[in-house]
């Protein structure tokens, strides 16, 4: 992990060799640092979907359009589902492919746990819990009822989490 986030650093940087002497400290210093320099240098709309997409264990491109295209779609980032896997893809985001035909990924959990990290520092707590109702909702509308729970549970809906009779609210 650390060689190829050096790596993509040093691809987006304007001068390598003063990137490389400015690697020291220790190994959790330098990734941190790296991490910090990759994700600096990214376009704000992949910036975005990074972040946002981070509170998903697993996610595929229709599922990224549910919970980070804004209010308008495409027509406000110019980005959607598809092109957020592409663009992570193309530029060695951490992405890890979970099936043979491409449609579910994941994030390497380091990278998730900086990215998770990052969202907290830079979204308040109720725009982080409507991210994870509507990934709540996305996966219920698949019938995939667990995912659904878990970030259900995540915002703080208790309503939805419940899968009892007794908390049956419609959704």
């Amino acid at each position: 992990v650390g060689l190829r986030l050096v790596s993509v650093a040093m691809q987006q940087s304007k001068d390598p060799e003063r990137f490389i002497k400015h690697l020291h400290g220790s190994a959790q210093q330098t990734l941190a640092y790296i991490i910090q320099e990759v994700f600096a240098g990214l376009q704000q709309p992949l910036h975005d979907w990074l972040l946002k997409s981070a509170i998903l264990d697993r996610f595929c491109a229709p599922l990224c359009d549910a919970v980070c295209m804004e209010e308008g779609g495409i027509e406000v980032s110019g980005f959607d589902g598809s092109e957020f896997i592409k663009a992570a893809l193309g530029g060695n985001l951490f992405i890890i492919p979970l099936d043979a035909p491409g449609e579910w990924f994941r994030f390497h959990h380091l990278f998730q746990d900086y990215l998770r990290r990052e969202l907290s520092q830079q979204l308040a707590t109720a725009e982080i819990a409507a991210l994870h109702l509507r990934a709540s909702a996305w996966f219920e509308r698949h019938n995939l009822i667990d995912e659904a729970i878990k970030h259900a549970q995540e915002a703080g809906d208790a309503d939805t989490a419940d899968p009892s009779p007794s908390g049956e609210t419609g959704h």
